[in-house]
C-alpha cells in the first residue's frame, strides 16, 4: 500500500469521524428538545451534561466506538512545566474520541445564546444578548483561532430564546469590528437531524463550523 493511499484512508476515516460526531450531537440535542425541559434558566453546562450522557448511551456511539468526555482540561506548556497551576487550565465543554491508528478527537465548545434580554427565575439582574454574543466569540471562536483549542472541533450554540439568524447577525456585527469583513459566519445547508442551523467562519488558520440548536 502506497503512502498516498494510506493517507487517503486516514483522511476518509477522519472525515467520517467528524460527520459521525455531528450526527451524535444532533441526535442527543433532538432527544433533549423532545423532553421540553430546557428553559432560559438553564446553564449551558446542564445542557452539555444531557448531551454527553445521551451520546455515551447511544447505540450509534457504541457501533462507531465513539465516546465523549465533558469539561476536558487543556494543558499548555506552562502547566506541563509546573510554572502554572493545572487547575487554571481552560476547558473545552465536550471532547468526542475514537481510536484508529491514533487517537482522534473532536472538540465542542458550547455557549448559551439569546436574541432578547432575559431575566432568569429568581434573579433581578437582566442578561443581555450582546453579552452572550461577545462571550461566544471571546471564549469560543477566539480560542480556536488562537490555537488554544484543537483545530478539529466546532462551536455549538444553544439558542434558549429568539431566532438563530438574528443571533448570528449580532455575532457577525461584533466579528466585523473585531476581525474583518470576511471573518463572519456564512450559512450552510445542513443534513444533520437535530441541528437547526449550520454556519462556517473562515479564518487565516482554519475554517470553523458553527452548529445551532433551538430549544
Amino acid at each position: 500500500m502506497t503512502g498516498t493511499l494510506k493517507e487517503n484512508i486516514r483522511n476518509d476515516f477522519s472525515a467520517g469521524f467528524h460527520d459521525n460526531c455531528i450526527r451524535l450531537i444532533g441526535e442527543a440535542c433532538l432527544d433533549l428538545k423532545n423532553k421540553h425541559i430546557v428553559t432560559v434558566d438553564w446553564d449551558e453546562e446542564n445542557i452539555s451534561a444531557n448531551i454527553s450522557t445521551a451520546i455515551n448511551t447511544s447505540p450509534n456511539a457504541l457501533k462507531w466506538q465513539i465516546h465523549v468526555v465533558s469539561e476536558v482540561p487543556l494543558y499548555d506548556k506552562e502547566i506541563l512545566q509546573g510554572t502554572k497551576k493545572a487547575k487554571s487550565a481552560k476547558r473545552v465543554d465536550l471532547e468526542l474520541g475514537v481510536w484508529n491508528e491514533n487517537y482522534l478527537t473532536f472538540s465542542v465548545e458550547a455557549k448559551n445564546l439569546i436574541q432578547n434580554k432575559i431575566i432568569k427565575n429568581g434573579c433581578k439582574k437582566p442578561i443581555y444578548p450582546l453579552t452572550k454574543q461577545k462571550r461566544y466569540i471571546e471564549t469560543g471562536i477566539d480560542h480556536y483561532v488562537s490555537g488554544y483549542y484543537p483545530p478539529n472541533g466546532c462551536m455549538l450554540g444553544y439558542v434558549l430564546e429568539g431566532d438563530i439568524s438574528s443571533i448570528v447577525s449580532g455575532i457577525n456585527k461584533i466579528m466585523k469590528n473585531k476581525f474583518s469583513c470576511t471573518e463572519k459566519l456564512y450559512p450552510q445547508s445542513c443534513q444533520f437531524v437535530g441541528i437547526d442551523g449550520y454556519y462556517v467562519s473562515h479564518h487565516t488558520n482554519l475554517n470553523l463550523d458553527h452548529f445551532f440548536v433551538k430549544f
